[in-house]
């Protein structure tokens, strides 16, 4: 059985180095022609690449050929064309439907590795590792982390993971199990998020249980998980539910939840309300000065709320979340121009209609 494998394993020539330090190239088959992806792994578990080359699991390459020799294991798999996750989040090409989308597709295909027994526990979900096709599809990576879920285990075995995603049990505080990939998975989410500049804050308490440092304290599933996302994230017709929440009108500032930023932010909003309401105004006095000094305060406070990205209005700002420092900054204040200015003219515009039909002895 080995001569054989060797043999077809001997079928696929190297065309191009992926990742050479790695041992991992593109490859194609000299009778099919089709191209495939070779990898020479050191450390593995070769009981879940045998499953997975016997059972597909929707979402994974397609494990087509396995060579075990000795302590190396060669695996030709499907090659999965598309984006890497992580190059869409440096590119800052991820909007809240779009992660939606990711983390609904990466909890189907995780979820579909935990039903398995033993459960396989992937134990490297990161954005390396998941690509997202021009199609939308989604597909998870590299199982040369992943182990068999044991029941009654203490102690992981061979630490393996990724810094910044690898939960503290692969660190040997404990044996790796569904939520060791939950927690990935709330680490992974949290960096889309930020990615993107988008509010943590209605997702605080999603991340928090996910990556708590207690794997009882997690999620149960990540059935349980997703469900939870379901319920802040947008919906399938792309209708954003958390913009229907009364924590997505937060202000500025109070956003955090960190004692001192939402001090300061007192303490500004204060200060802005005692200047533009007591402002004296040359030759303007009743109703117009209270609708001009309006007009400014909400033309400063519009200004405020646009620079921090309040409901994510950057989504609909031109080039607001371009991978360009430079032209992020000048989109955002040409919109905070733009709006301050709307503001100030739709009151002036209040102000001359309210002169033309309210009685001079009322003014």
């Amino acid at each position: 059985m080995d001569l054989n494998n060797r043999l077809a394993i001997s079928y696929y020539k190297v065309v191009a180095a992926i990742n050479e330090q790695h041992k991992i190239y593109m490859v194609q088959h000299t009778e099919s022609g089709k191209f495939f992806v070779k990898k020479i792994l050191d450390v593995f578990n070769y009981d879940v690449y045998c499953y997975l080359r016997q059972n597909q699991i929707k979402g994974t390459p397609r494990i087509v050929d396995l060579y075990k020799d000795g302590n190396t294991l060669t695996v030709i798999e499907e090659y999965i064309s598309g984006t890497p996750l992580n190059e869409l989040m440096a590119s800052k090409n991820l909007n809240l439907s779009l992660i939606e989308k990711i983390m609904s597709d990466l909890c189907s295909i995780v979820s579909r590795l935990h039903m398995v027994s033993p459960a396989i526990i992937h134990r490297d979900i990161k954005p390396s590792n998941v690509i997202v096709g021009n199609d939308g599809y989604v597909a998870l990576l590299d199982f040369n982390a992943a182990k068999q879920f044991t029941e009654n285990a203490t102690k992981d075995t061979v630490l393996l993971g990724t810094e910044g995603y690898a939960a503290p049990e692969q660190y040997g505080f404990g044996s790796s199990s569904p939520q060791t990939d939950i927690y990935a998975l709330g680490i992974l989410f949290k960096e889309m998020l930020q990615s993107s500049n988008i509010s943590l804050f209605p997702y605080k308490k999603i991340i928090d249980k996910c990556t708590h440092i207690n794997p009882d304290e997690r999620y149960r599933s990540v059935e349980e998980f997703r469900e939870a996302l379901s319920l802040k994230l947008p919906d399938s017709s792309g209708t954003d539910s958390k913009r229907n929440t009364l924590a997505s009108f937060i202000p500025p500032g109070y956003r955090s939840h960190k004692p001192l930023k939402m001090l300061l932010a007192t303490f500004g909003y204060i200060v802005l309300l005692d200047f533009f309401l007591t402002l004296k105004i040359e030759n303007t006095n009743g109703i117009s000065l209270w609708i001009e000094r309006i007009a400014m305060l909400l033309a400063t406070l519009s200004i405020i709320f646009i620079s921090y990205n309040y409901r994510d209005v950057w989504d609909v700002i031109p080039f607001a979340k371009s991978k360009y420092k430079t032209l992020r900054i000048i989109s955002i204040i040409t919109f905070d121009i733009i709006i301050a200015l709307a503001i100030i003219i739709a009151m002036l515009s209040i102000e001359s209609l309210l002169l033309k039909i309210i009685p001079s002895n009322f003014i």
